[in-house]
């Protein structure tokens, strides 16, 4: 079955192209996903954290309880060169 997941496409001339999926922290779908499971299926040894780093960390929205719903996070890192830093 399939977890609920965001297609993202990052593009900037300086960097290479990110093509990739968000997934969503504790979703009960992720440990069936064949796509996301897969990810570390072939590549544990070299990069153990693949699933975590196509997974949204959320945390509540009101940490009082009164408003229901999560909020999400995602860190998206380009390859290229960084034109924005100074030396």
């Amino acid at each position: 079955s399939t977890a609920p997941h965001i297609n993202i496409r990052i593009a900037h001339p300086e960097f290479q192209e990110l093509d990739s999926r968000i997934y969503f922290s504790q979703h009960p779908k992720n440990t069936t996903d064949t796509k996301l499971q897969e990810l570390n299926a072939d590549d544990a040894i070299r990069r153990p954290d693949m699933r975590q780093r196509v997974t949204a960390i959320g945390q509540p929205i009101d940490p009082n309880g009164y408003l229901e719903g999560r909020m999400y996070f995602y860190d998206a890192t380009l390859t290229g060169i960084d034109t924005y830093i100074s030396f």
